[in-house]
């Protein structure tokens, strides 16, 4: 279940209102070679320290952090006995700074994106300044390792304007919030993959209508509704990418829609009729 966070009232009176568009990946035939790297058994889900032991990640994204409110942060429980983390923008190893507002960890994912036997955690900042743009959104890849996530390979940071790919296309923009959703996991042939919601896109000069990054191997994809082989039309506030949810084969971006109050006698409080769900 998609437990919706954001700021102000609107995502409170939305919750519920979201509609899923399930889209064929296709089957990957490349070859996953997998390299695992010391001590990472690559045994478990959700396993980041690689003992073959499922860990746990509990995202606090309104938690206050070095006296910043809503800076947001990720409790992580190692399986087995192991002690417990707590991950920031202030912890040894993660890149920026806790910020008012920034919501680290309003969403997460987890996969071994690297392919070393350790899961990695995918972390979604999308209130996150980019330069003096605000709330243009930030992904975190942490590492996973013997030692705990973050303390082995650096964190690898994916945002709109760098890179390659549709990343690299996108300019970083007022209220994009790059991360609020994501996603990832293995296809059919155990290649990672990973799918970022940008729900505050503008393409064109349709504000707000939405999209989703596809990252797999050296592919790097934008994913909305004036994309071929999606059904529905870019519409204003349509926030493609509210929610993500996918599988090996199929990948399932949610368009918030618009929400209208529906009638209701004056004294009852007010209820929504909101968009209804295509699969493709």
């Amino acid at each position: 279940m998609l437990t919706l966070r954001g700021r102000g009232m609107m995502p409170r009176l939305l919750a519920g209102c979201s509609v899923g568009v399930l889209l064929a990946l296709g089957v990957d035939t490349s070859t996953a070679s997998t390299a695992a790297a010391a001590g990472c058994t690559a045994g478990a889900d959700s396993d980041f320290n690689g003992d073959g032991v499922r860990d746990l990640a509990i995202a606090d994204p309104e938690a206050t952090v070095s006296g910043h409110a809503e800076a947001g942060l990720v409790r992580i429980v190692y399986g087995g006995g192991k002690g417990l983390a707590e991950i920031h923008q202030d912890s040894a190893g993660v890149p920026g700074a806790p910020e008012p507002g920034d919501r680290f960890g309003h969403s997460l994912a987890a996969v071994d994106y690297n392919k070393d036997g350790c899961t990695d955690l995918v972390v979604g900042i999308p209130y996150e300044d980019i330069g003096e743009t605000p709330d243009s959104g930030l992904v975190q890849v942490l590492y996973g390792a013997t030692t705990g996530l973050a303390t082995g390979t650096a964190v690898t940071e994916l945002l709109q304007g760098s890179g390659s790919g549709s990343l690299a296309a996108s300019e970083p923009e007022n209220q994009d919030w790059l991360g609020f959703a994501v996603a990832g996991g293995r296809t059919s042939a155990g290649e990672p993959y990973l799918a970022i919601g940008v729900p505050g896109e503008d393409l064109g000069t349709t504000a707000d209508a939405g999209m989703a990054h596809y990252l797999r191997g050296t592919a790097n994809v934008s994913i909305h509704q004036d994309h071929d082989g999606v059904q529905g039309v870019a519409e204003a506030d349509d926030r493609f990418g509210y929610s993500l949810a996918a599988t090996p084969k199929h990948l399932g971006p949610g368009p918030l829609r618009r929400c209208r109050p529906a009638p209701a006698p004056a004294a009852a409080p007010p209820r929504w009729t909101c968009g209804w769900a295509r699969v493709v």
